[in-house]
């Protein structure tokens, strides 16, 4: 799924990690044997008291809840995903809403005792009559290669995703069912019948002699018009699998114990995501899938719980569709609990993704646990934090609270040595088997399930961290065990929606360098679902530089509170966050947290110096500073203090993660160095984020260098001139350079409803690598829930593949010798929030293809550089394209290496240089 990105570990658990993953992919063996990972409490429970609530309460695991996870699919195979506490089948549902399992069939007649199918013909045609089948037979296949990359593709095992592997459908006495040859003898002759899985929980493989099958699928089976329709659900991606095991889990690996945190509810997978262009949820899939989920435990009386662990980057927060259309399920079924991942965007603030934004979710940030920092501890004496990768909050006041990100727990065969993931994929179910464990709980009490209820008692049990803001955990880690005893009290609970003028539900705001000191107010109104009399609110600060009422009436559904912060206390550059806490009467509880963070950052300036600061244990160091459009610049952290490793990050305006590498490593003596040339520089307010270990504390310094020029070019009659244009005011003496680099075509195509869009294109001979840019009106992407970028060849295969997860996307890939020179497809696979939504949406598409070398270009008098002083006036340079090494294919323009040496400063801009008495570069649609 789209919200799992990275997972990181200390150095002392990443060896532990990476040296039993060797182990694992030479053996086919767990990556920590299951009773080894048992006893070392890789599926950390005691952070939550998860352990301690079930040991007090044996009959309060779960039991007669359904959690529904909406993800990538469920194995139907896996030991540990079987039975719950009470002996009741764990899975009760596996249903497709992706449309990536669905098989074309068609009648087919069969001939004697055998029968076309998949283009292969199958033996043994009468054991359908021995079955009790009736009427026409039904044939089709399922094709590897479309599932995309090896194992996970390898259906049935032989070593490769080539096989189409033949399926026939019949009717029996009672119902459609499957035919197989799973063995791979050609003939029917011993195949069992798979009939659809919610009729009789039967599962299919295809398995090579003597070994089990690498992927258990399930069936789902309709029928239309006569006719049947055929769905395979299966998970090949193992995070759905994974994060079932997490939320409910029993016997993991075959050990007794070793359980998820709700051993004893039951599971239903829906599969919303097609896995193999990267996880994506298809149009419409999340709802369908919610649908069902609840109609299906409205008919069988049972609450539900939903997990759905995933999330693409917000680009104006408050607006996403999905969003709202989430709100309005939970507001027609106020019982359902509806836990979802806050993003793995992190440490960056602002990086909060959809639809953990949405109002009556639970959203859940991740910690990274104790257990996983030093081998085999379990924990003991290493405190949790905040894991880095977990997104934050900024404009939203979220995550709603922090459970633990990284687990051991259940996947499919084929992902054996896969069992440790992380992310905050890993937390929503860790929160979602925490919800089922009080939803199991109030049920034998006899109290009606309340949502809000389950959620207020969570985020009111959770408490802080040692280091971090509300931003960056929200409430804190939970306690389960406290939040029954809230539970047992009988508190109401009424949803309360807090919005600034702006629509976000916390306030941001970004001080720039002199601008007038004066107090300045935010409003916050409050808003609830309805008036149960009169509230007293009661409103108390964590920070000075935060003045509110003491208290307020709150009589109606909506109140209004100002907020005002103070810049006198804001003077340094840097990042600061309070909240005023809003309270039902004195000592009562907490019904809402006005979150404010202001933003002061560093100026622009050709250099400016952050001198060393010491990061506490496990703290973070921000730095926000501002940049310009097209105007480089330069970022440089170094250790000052401390033996240990650290990292760095850095984020764009908006919060985004620097597209590409966005995450060095500070050692001692070794800086970590960000450069960012003139064509990506945006005008805004970056941050770079430093993280302490969890070992102690450091002293981290920085640089930021901005370019003292804007670098542009254009082309005439075989002549590129440079223009460098002065940045800052005073001479500027540089030396320009241009370096052919390769070639670059622009496409602007639309997105029209229901399908992929397919631009063709042919790899040039002479390319080493394609740099492929997607970009999207910020405003269009917030009615998606996600789009997948895949380049195939012509036979189909992926060369690369990357799911959007903002606005903007890079896709680099270095091309291989056999596709150099061929014909190539890439396709955009749109995944809309609203399958009534058909209006059409306009993407940018840049593809940038590099040669194997730069090609320096000369000056008319044989020079690579051309010596200019820039005085308050653009200085200009010309150099010769000349004869290029390589044929220009049609439809695209030359790229070029734009440079300037400044000093001992080099700064760079690739462009396609303009025709300079043309209109910009014509766009065709493909």
């Amino acid at each position: 799924m789209a919200a799992v990105r990275r997972l990181l570990l200390p150095a002392a658990a990443l060896v532990l990690v990476l040296g039993a993953r060797a182990a694992a992919a030479q053996e086919a063996a767990p990556m920590v044997p299951p009773a080894i990972a048992y006893r070392a409490g890789l599926m950390p429970l005691a952070p939550t008291a998860a352990d301690r609530f079930r040991a007090a309460n044996p009959t309060f695991d779960g039991r007669g809840v359904l959690i529904g996870i909406l993800d990538s699919g469920i194995d139907p195979d896996i030991t540990g995903l079987q039975r719950t506490t009470t002996d009741e089948p764990k899975l009760l549902d596996l249903r497709d809403f992706s449309g990536e399992g669905r098989v074309a069939l068609a009648e087919t007649a069969p001939r004697g005792d055998s029968v076309a199918a998949g283009g292969r013909t199958l033996a043994g045609v009468a054991a359908l009559r021995r079955l009790g089948a009736t009427g026409p037979v039904f044939t089709g296949a399922l094709r590897e290669r479309p599932l995309g990359e090896a194992p996970a593709c390898d259906v049935n095992g032989d070593g490769d995703c080539d096989d189409a592997l033949p399926l026939v459908v019949a009717r029996g006495e009672a119902a459609w069912f499957v035919l197989a040859d799973t063995d791979g003898d050609g003939s029917l002759e011993g195949e069992q019948p798979v009939r659809d899985y919610l009729v009789a929980r039967e599962t299919l493989g295809w398995r090579r002699r003597g070994a089990p099958a690498p992927i258990g699928i399930a069936v789902n089976l309709a029928e239309r018009q006569g006719r049947p329709e055929l769905d395979l659900c299966f998970d090949t991606s193992g995070h759905g699998s994974h994060v079932a095991g997490i939320a409910a889990a029993r016997g993991i690996g075959g050990v007794a114990g070793f359980d998820g945190v709700a051993p004893g509810a039951q599971l239903l997978g829906l599969k919303i995501s097609d896995n193999a262009q990267g996880g994506i949820t298809t149009t419409g899939s999340m709802l369908r899938a919610i649908a069902y989920a609840i109609g299906f435990a409205r008919e069988r009386g049972m609450p539900l719980v939903l997990n759905l662990s995933f999330g693409v980057g917000n680009e104006r927060e408050g607006t996403a569709v999905i969003d709202r259309l989430l709100d309005s399920v939970l507001v027609a079924n106020p019982d359902v609990v509806l836990a979802v991942s806050a993003g793995n965007e992190g440490p960056g603030l602002s990086t909060i993704g959809f639809p953990g934004s949405a109002d009556r979710i639970l959203s859940v940030g991740a910690t990274f646990p104790g257990s996983f920092a030093v081998p085999g501890s379990a924990g003991q004496g290493v405190p949790e934090v905040v894991a880095t990768f977990s997104s934050r909050g900024g404009e939203l006041a979220r995550p709603d609270l922090v459970t633990p990100g990284v687990a051991f727990s259940t996947v499919p065969r084929w992902k054996t040595g896969g069992e440790i993931e992380g992310g905050t994929s890993m937390a929503a179910p860790h929160a979602a088997g925490l919800a089922a464990l009080l939803v199991s709980a109030e049920r034998a009490a006899g109290r009606p399930i309340v949502a809000e209820r389950i959620r207020r008692a969570l985020i009111l049990s959770s408490r802080p961290l040692g280091s971090g803001s509300a931003l960056d955990q929200g409430a804190g880690l939970p306690d389960v065990q406290a939040a029954w005893s809230w539970l047992q009290r009988g508190h109401p609970a009424v949803p309360v929606i807090v919005r600034t003028a702006s629509g976000w539900s916390a306030a941001r705001v970004v001080r720039l360098p002199g601008t007038p000191v004066r107090d300045s107010v935010v409003t916050f109104t409050l808003t609830r679902d309805r008036a149960e009399g009169a509230l007293g609110l009661v409103l108390s600060r964590d920070v000075p530089w935060l003045t509110a009422p003491d208290s307020l009436p709150w009589n109606a559904t909506s109140a209004t509170i100002p907020v005002t912060w103070s810049p006198t206390q804001l003077d340094a550059p840097g990042v600061y966050t309070g909240a005023i806490s809003v309270r039902e009467a004195p000592g009562g509880d907490v019904v809402a947290r006005l979150v404010v963070s202001v933003v002061v950052p560093e100026p622009v300036a050709d250099t400016v110096r952050v001198p060393a600061s010491s990061i506490a244990r496990s703290a973070l160091l921000r730095v926000p500073f501002r940049a310009d459009s097209a105007r480089g610049f330069a970022v440089v952290a170094r250790l000052e203090r401390g033996d240990s490793a650290v990292s760095a990050w850095l984020h764009e305006p908006g919060g985004q993660p620097l597209p590409g590498d966005h995450e060095k490593l500070l050692e001692p003596g070794v800086p970590g160095e960000f450069r960012i040339e003139g064509g990506d520089a945006r005008t805004g307010t970056y941050e770079l984020v430093v993280a302490a270990p969890a070992t102690g504390s450091v002293g981290v310094s920085a640089e930021i260098r901005h370019a003292p020029l804007r670098l542009g070019a254009s082309l005439r009659a075989g002549q590129v001139t440079v223009t460098a244009a002065p940045a800052r005011a005073g001479p500027v003496r540089a030396e320009l350079g241009a370096l052919l680099t390769g070639a670059e075509r622009r496409v602007r195509t639309t997105l029209l409803e229901g399908g992929p869009r397919r631009i063709p294109l042919v790899l040039p001979g002479w390319a080493r690598e394609v740099t492929v840019d997607v970009t999207l009106d910020r405003a269009d992407w917030s009615r998606f829930t996600d789009l997948g970028v895949t380049l195939f060849d012509t036979a189909g295969r992926q060369l690369a593949k990357e799911p959007m997860t903002t606005a903007t996307l890079r896709l680099t890939h270095e091309l291989a010798a056999a596709a150099r020179g061929a014909p190539a497809e890439l396709v955009l696979f749109p995944g809309r929030a609203d399958s009534t939504d058909r209006a059409p949406v306009s993407v940018e598409v840049r593809l940038r293809f590099h040669g194997d070398e730069a090609v320096p270009l000369r000056t008319p008098a044989g020079d690579e550089r051309a010596r200019v002083t820039l005085d308050g006036r653009p200085a200009r340079a010309t150099f010769a394209l000349g004869t290029p090494p390589w044929p220009l294919p049609d439809g695209m323009q030359w790229l070029v290496l734009l440079v300037a040496d400044v000093g001992d400063e080099t700064w760079t801009r690739e462009t396609a240089p303009a025709p300079a008495s043309a209109a910009p570069p014509r766009r065709g649609r493909p």
